[in-house]
């Protein structure tokens, strides 16, 4: 029997980029437990079931990935590393079907968004949301109807028998996610490279002005900044932050930094750089 400690859990099936990115980051003889959604993703790693999860967090064509920020802030785990997949996307279909005959691409929303440039140049082409972009392949694959493809990458091509109809559909190359590992157990890091907070601040964003004036002095260099409604309502807004460290404090005296200049918020994870990797 394999040990837990060797189970992660991931979106969708092992051949779209999720299980990429695990295998890269953890190697390829764990166990990968296939999720239909993020909410059983976390719930895998909640109950034990997993080990660990890996997660997308943001893409650099499409942004964030809608509600995962606040998945990660309500479930209690902790982001303990990051991983960075190009993502190369190709449009996948049945053999000699010509571009003009296809009426529907199917993928997962996220993907959909990094080829907005393509569907918006074939506007007969439906885009279809589908759980992730292996099972988008899966799907066309089993029909065989020539009308429908899917943006999907090149080991669900090969995976379900697809033929490439156009490679590289991506609005730009160069096209990355950033994939999340996350954990129960708070991460033991010594020099961080990421920081990432959130919180509710009394003042709002105004009263961050100071405060990260003197954290960016002190190397703590701001990534970016979301602000999304309190699901509590009110006109109170919940605050992401995502950190680069460029100093090198110990961690120690960075949780002493941020607990003075940033009281109101709380850690969602901490970690080194991640390494780069070919989807």
């Amino acid at each position: 029997m394999i040990e837990k400690e060797r189970h992660i859990a991931i979106l969708g099936r092992r051949e779209a980029f999720h299980g990429a990115a695990a295998g890269y980051h953890f190697g390829h003889d764990v166990v990968l437990l296939e999720s239909d959604s993020f909410d059983v993703l976390i719930d895998h790693v909640q109950s034990g079931r997993a080990a660990y999860g890996v997660m997308a967090w943001e893409n650099s064509l499409a942004g964030p990935v809608p509600g995962n920020q606040e998945r990660l802030r309500l479930s209690g785990l902790h982001a303990s590393s990051e991983i960075l997949l190009s993502i190369n996307l190709h449009l996948a279909g049945m053999a000699g079907t010509p571009l003009s005959a296809l009426r529907e691409v199917h993928s997962h929303p996220m993907a959909l968004k990094q080829v907005s440039r393509f569907l918006r140049q074939h506007p007969w082409i439906t885009a279809v949301e589908a759980s992730d972009t292996a099972n988008a392949a899966r799907k066309v694959a089993e029909k065989g109807d020539p009308s429908l493809a899917a943006v999907t990458g090149q080991a669900a091509i090969a995976q379900f028998g697809l033929a490439l109809l156009q490679p590289n559909v991506e609005d730009r190359r160069g096209n990355q996610t950033r994939f999340l590992v996350l954990q129960k157990e708070p991460p033991s890091t010594e020099n961080p490279e990421r920081i990432l907070l959130t919180g509710q601040p009394d003042g709002g964003l105004s009263s961050l002005s100071g405060p990260l004036a003197a954290m960016h002095a002190a190397g703590l260099k701001l990534r970016r900044l979301d602000s999304l409604p309190d699901p509590d309502g009110g006109w109170r807004y919940q605050l992401y932050l995502d950190f680069n460290v460029e100093g090198r404090m110990p961690w120690q005296a960075v949780q002493d930094w941020l607990s003075e200049q940033l009281p109101e918020l709380r850690l969602l994870g901490v970690f080194p750089a991640g390494k780069t990797y070919i989807g």
